[in-house]
Parts: structure tokens; sequence; C-alpha cells
């Protein structure tokens, strides 16, 4: 039987190792009745030396091992250890535990049988000069070269109550334990009739996008857990429903079969519930379910570790196990344009705030990132777009586990007017797949995928990580559905949602948006449709008429444009209207505000200069041109200076 007083001193360090140690003897001296014999004391030795620990010469580990110490003589203090010279046996009674060890010759110690193959290892020694026991506990889950000594001396008063009172305690525990394993018979016998599929869930794209795997509606990726690796979190909650983490087949395999020598042989309160080729799920008393599982598509795989409090959880992890897949995100679960995502997260309790970078409010910021994007030289140029990405839940604390739990991104476009589908800008907006954007990705998560493939793993690993060739292809994406005014679909790597907005009776706005997560990237889609838009009636023909016609164009001047037509032509000078004013490209171009004139120089680096508002004052023959004071522009000729008068359009003598 396991000691459970000795199983939570350890647990109060995390450790995973359960100790039994506890035990004591009488001297045979004093005749061959039975005696009994009580709690006199702990301490810490150095296992090689036998002297007593100082605690600071163990840090960070003194503290625990002091911890430790307590919880012992809590746990033991009431107990008895029976020495019976009869039977030659010593029995150690704790918190309902029995233990039986031989006595031991003087100078020897022997182990304590505790009734579990699955105990470390405890042991019995006995010193007839001062007639006590001593019980000696390895600390063994981490090697620290300590042993903990418990002394047991002879009782001067009548132990019958103690015996009673571990008597009873044993009879309740054996009670519970006889009611744990009906519990648990019943369990079984649940998890024996197999798998029972979720009702509800997507499929989400793993590390190394090898394969999806099918989780609950409300559940995503969170890499921020303190052992370094990727927790499916439940948003609605903040709990992480299981660990997951990306290795090679041959590591995954040993992983489990080290999972399955470790409860090869279990104590009284261990049970191996349920298994199979790939999966072990494990119940203990008085603590949460376990389940390990494996999934090996090819030449690497997935671990998944889980604890769960009931049958629910338990099958929430398992069914995770089984659909991991290569099977891709399915965009059919949103099949309607109708879905109203912020009223599903509403009704699940989960008050949405949509925040831009750094906290700041949304709406003040697509309104002005519009106000850049939407003018006449952007829209000419096809160079009016925006991204970036919204966080639904306000970050309330710096800890709080949601707050990096719902972030969508979104880009957006401009459009002539038309009735095709949104999706023929799918593959403009879906480019830097690395960086923002639709096409945003977890790069820590790709990394490990990218070193995974690449036999590169560990510390020792000499893979240099390049997101250019290293993350995942997009590939072309499924529609559930689309029209002329919106669409819904996933590709390998995330769910998108479309939307098209009349900026007037010329323009459209198309808004798209992605994330792991299609309620998500859905809710996103309609905090972007719920922003103002601009009022576009003050732009001028040119911006429909000649919607992306231009490489480059960039006003210059009063309501004139430099525009390129080719990477590496010319730019020419355009006004409102679209109208050529010069027929000769130019190369550059630089601007006098104060004098309302700007010159152009050409391809044989001869200047010439412009007013405001598209004139030509001076021809493509000066050399170069610089501002002077009172309005005048010095033109240098060859070794001559000119300067002249811009109010006055000529020449004038040397001010």
């Amino acid at each position: 039987m396991k000691f459970r007083y000795i199983l939570a001193a350890i647990s109060i360090c995390a450790l995973t190792a359960a100790a039994f140690f506890w035990l004591g003897q009488a001297p045979l001296s004093r005749g061959s009745a039975p005696a009994g014999y009580v709690y006199d004391g702990i301490r810490i030795v150095d296992s090689e030396t036998g002297d007593e620990v100082a605690f600071d010469e163990h840090d960070p580990f003194g503290d625990m091992f002091a911890a430790m110490a307590a919880e012992m003589a809590a746990a033991i203090e009431n107990g008895v250890l029976m020495v019976d010279p009869g039977t030659g046996k010593a029995t150690l009674l704790v918190q309902g535990t029995k233990a039986v060890a031989p006595l031991p010759e003087p100078g020897q110690e022997v182990p304590f049988d505790t009734g579990t193959s699955g105990s470390a290892p405890i042991f019995l020694s006995r010193s007839p000069e001062t007639d006590s026991f001593a019980l000696r506990a390895p600390e063994s889950a981490m090697e620290a070269g300590v042993d903990f000594m418990v002394t047991f001396i002879r009782s001067q008063g009548d132990v019958q109550n103690r015996i009673a009172a571990q008597d009873a305690l044993q009879a309740a525990r054996a009670a519970a334990l006889r009611q744990w394993n009906g519990d648990m018979d019943r369990l079984q016998a649940e998890l024996a009739k197999g798998l029972v599929p979720a009702a509800e869930t997507y499929r989400l794209n793993l590390p190394g996008d090898f394969a999806t795997i099918a989780v609950p509606l409300s559940a995503g990726f969170d890499d921020s857990t303190d052992n370094g690796q990727p927790g499916v979190v439940d948003r609605l909650t903040g709990k992480t429903l299981f660990n997951l983490r990306l290795d090679t087949a041959q590591t995954l395999k040993q992983a489990l079969a080290a999972q399955r020598e470790g409860i090869a042989h279990p104590d009284d309160d261990t049970r191996l519930l349920y298994e199979n080729d790939d999966i072990l799920i494990l119940a203990r008393r008085d603590a949460s379910f376990q389940l390990f599982g494996t999934a090996i598509p090819g030449a690497a795989g997935y671990a998944i570790y889980g604890e769960a409090e009931d049958l629910t959880g338990l099958r929430t992890v398992w069914n995770a196990v089984e659909s991991i897949s290569d099977r891709r995100p399915d965009p059919g679960i949103v099949a309607s344009a109708d879905f109203d995502a912020l009223a599903w997260f509403g009704d699940r309790g989960v008050d949405l705030a949509a925040r831009a970078g750094f906290g700041a409010p949304f709406d003040d910021s697509f309104a002005e990132q519009l106000s850049k994007a939407l003018v006449t030289d952007r829209l000419i140029s096809g160079q009016s777009g925006i991204r970036g990405d919204i966080a639904l839940r306000e970050r309330d604390r710096i800890d709080d586990p949601l707050a990096t739990l719902f972030q969508v991104n979104y880009a957006c476009l401009p459009r002539p007017s038309a009735d095709e589908s949104p999706v023929a800008l799918q593959a403009a907006l879906s480019t830097n797949p690395f960086s923002d954007g639709l096409g945003h990705r977890d790069i820590y998560l790709d990394e490990v995928g990218a070193r995974i493939a690449k036999d590169a793993k560990g510390v020792a690993g000499d893979h240099a990580f390049n997101p250019e060739t290293d993350m995942p292809v997009r590939q072309p994406p499924i529609w559930a559905w689309q029209s002329p005014t919106g669409a819904f679909g996933a590709d390998n790597l995330s769910y998108f949602a479309y939307r098209v907005r009349d900026l007037d009776v010329r323009l459209q706005l198309v808004c798209a948006t992605s994330s792991e997560n299609p309620y998500a990237a859905l809710a996103g889609l309609q905090i972007l449709n719920s922003q103002s838009l601009p009022d576009l009636s003050g732009l001028p023909p040119l911006a429909s008429e000649m919607f992306g016609h231009y490489n480059s164009a960039h006003a210059i001047g009063d309501g004139l444009y430099k525009v390129r037509e080719t990477r590496d032509g010319g730019h020419l000078l355009i006004d409102a209207m679209g109208k050529s004013l010069s027929d000769t490209p130019f190369d550059s171009s630089w601007n006098y505000p104060t004098h309302g004139v700007f010159e152009t120089t050409d391809e044989n680096g001869k200047s010439a200069l412009w007013s405001y508002s598209g004139q030509q004052l001076l021809p493509y023959e000066y050399d170069d041109f610089d501002g002077a004071p009172d309005g005048i522009i010095q033109a240098r000729k060859g070794e001559e200076t000119l300067f002249y008068a811009v109010a006055q359009r000529r020449f004038v003598p040397q001010p």
C-alpha cells in the first residue's frame, strides 16, 4: 500500500516519485514482547557522509527539502512502529498505511515492503545502544544526494490508542479505495465503448504544417506555457486543454514506450484505464486523469499530454489525438453568410473589445489608415491597401491568459465597383506570409516545424531558420461560399472571411480577415464592417478611371501627380484629369514649397522648372536649380548663374 503522507510531501515540490520511508525497530535486549516506537525527529543528511546538510549548500532546493521534511514530520508524528522480536518483523502504521520490514541486525539496514511495486525504496536500521530505530528515505526524484532520516524511540506509554486510530484510518482508506475502484470500473467500461466524436469542432493547423487537429470551437494555440511547449487553450476559460509537441517519429515512439514502462506495475492508487497502440489513459487517486498519446503521420509527428477532471475532459483530449491527420481546415462549418460571430462569442460569455496595436482603440486606428490610403495617388498606383491586426479582447492585465488568444489579421483593398466575388483579390491580400496581413503566422511554431523537418532538433541543431524559405507554402483556398459581397473559406494556414462595401458609385472597399479560428475571423470582419468610411466624392475622375494603372504615383504641386507606368520607366507629369503635361520623361523631382515650384530632371541630367499648377516655367536646359530669398530661384546653366523671379515669371538681375 502506498504511504500517502510521503506522496503529499513530495507533491509539494512537484516531484513525480513517491517516497515511502518510515520505519523503526525495537531493540531485542528487552525481551521478546512486542513494543511500540514513536516518532522522535527527522534529519536531512548527506547520502555519502551521513553529515547533516546545510540547506544553503543545496540552493535552490534547500527550502524545498526543509518543506518536505516538515510535511513528513506532520504525517508521521501520530503513527507508530510496532516491533515484534518473536516474529522478527517491524510494522509501520502511518495515516492508514502499513509497511513491513524484517528486524535488521545491528549495523545493517533492511528495505521495507510497502506493498506496492512502484514505490521508491526505504530502509530500516536499529541502534541497540539507544534503543531506537531509524528509517532512511533517499531523495530519488532529483538525485540530489540527500537522505531523509526519521528516528523512532520506544514509547513510554500505551500505544493501543495509536494502533486503534491507525486501524480506523486504514479501514476508512480501504473503504475509499473500494469506492474509487468502483468508480474507475464504471469509467473504464465507458472508455471501453470507444471514442464518442465531439459535436462541434474545427480543424486547427499544427506546428510544422504536417497535419491538422480537430479542437473545440473555443480553443486555439497559446505557445506561452511555462514548459515551452505550445498548449491548446480554451479561449473562454483560459484553461489549457492539453500540451502538444512536434518531434521526430523515432523520438515519439521512444517517449510512448517510456510512458508504458513507467506504469507497467501500478500501485493500489493507480489504474490504467485505457490503452491502444497510440494512447494511454491513467487514473490516480486524488489527482487528475492523465492522457498521453502520439500521432505520427510521417517522418515527424506529435505528442499530446493532457489532464482532465472527468470523462468529458478525457474525451476532449482523446478526440484531439485521434483527429490528427493530413486533412485540411474545413470552412464548411460556417455555411451561412448571415452567421453572427459577435453574438456567438457573446452567447458564451465573452465580451469582445477591439483594439489595435499597443492597445489603441481600433476605430481611431482604422480611420487613420483609411485617410492615408484612400487618396488619388495611392488609388491610381494600386498602393492604397492597408493591413494590420485586431485584438478582439482587451488586455486587462499583463498576465491575462486570454489577452493574446483573440488575434485577427486583416487587409483591405479598394477596387472599381464590380459584381465579381471578392476572392479575386486573394492573391494580392495573402502575401507576406510571415510578417503581416492575412498571411500572419506564429514564427515560433513554424521554426519548430522547420527544425524537425531539417533533422536539426535541439541546441546542437545547425539549421538557421529563414522565414522566406522555411515557412509552409500557402495552398489554394477552399471556399465554403462566395458572392459579389462576401466569402468564407480556408487554406492550409488560415480561415478567411471577406466582405465588400461601397465607397461611392465608382469604388468599393474589399476587406478580409484571417485567423486560426473561423469564428474569430468572422468576428473581426464584423468589426471591420462596422467602421465608418470616408466621403470620397471629392476625388477627381482620375482616381477611378485610372485605378491601379500606374506602377507608382506621388502627389506633387496642386492637383498634379508624377507617375511611372513601369518599374524601370521614367516619370510623367499628369493633372487631375489624367492629362500628360509633358512628353519628356524625368528621373527625379525636387520641391521648393516656399516658392510654389518644383523641378524635374531628365535622363540627360537637364532640369526644368514647373509651377504647382502644372505650368512649365523653364525648359530642360538647366544644370541645376536652387532656392534663394525673396521668391528667387537660382538657375545654373554651364558657368552662368541666372536669377528667376517666380512671381514675375521672368529672369531678373542678381539681387
